[in-house]
């Protein structure tokens, strides 16, 4: 199974900094996981992440904490001042300049496995695997 990395581009919200930060939209395999989706698998989190190409305008992935939501969660930075690119407002991004930053085969593994069934429901899961052509 192949796995796109997508990414679109943003404005940080916070007054000082404003730089148009490139965030991770959405990793892509016939479903689409973003990074808060993504945080709650580690082993997948860290899969994902060992195969982002450098590139100067990414933040950093990593847990923070949300005042909006008033908890912790993966999330993209601005890759300027490292402020939280809140999960909320990701869709500002995803149309935004996207790219394709790249694509890799992985192992549907159980823990795949489970972050699909978990995010997208065991109905929804099971139709998808019987009838999906992949490559």
């Amino acid at each position: 199974m192949l796995v796109s990395i997508r990414s679109g581009t943003i404005e940080c919200w916070r007054h000082s900094c404003r730089a148009r930060t490139r965030i991770i939209t959405f990793l892509d395999y016939g479903y689409n996981f973003t990074i808060p989706d993504l945080g709650e698998y580690p082993e997948l989190c860290s899969e994902v992440l060992s195969r982002l190409p450098p590139h100067p305008k990414i933040g950093a992935i990593k847990p923070r904490f949300s005042r909006t939501q008033g908890r912790p969660y993966t999330s993209n930075g601005c890759y300027r001042c490292d402020a939280i690119i809140g999960e909320s407002f990701e869709h500002d991004a995803w149309y935004e300049d996207e790219e394709v930053l790249t694509v890799f085969p992985i192992k549907l593994s159980k823990e795949w496995k489970r972050a699909i069934k978990k995010t997208f429901g065991e109905e929804e899961f099971g139709s998808r695997l019987a009838w999906g052509v992949y490559h």
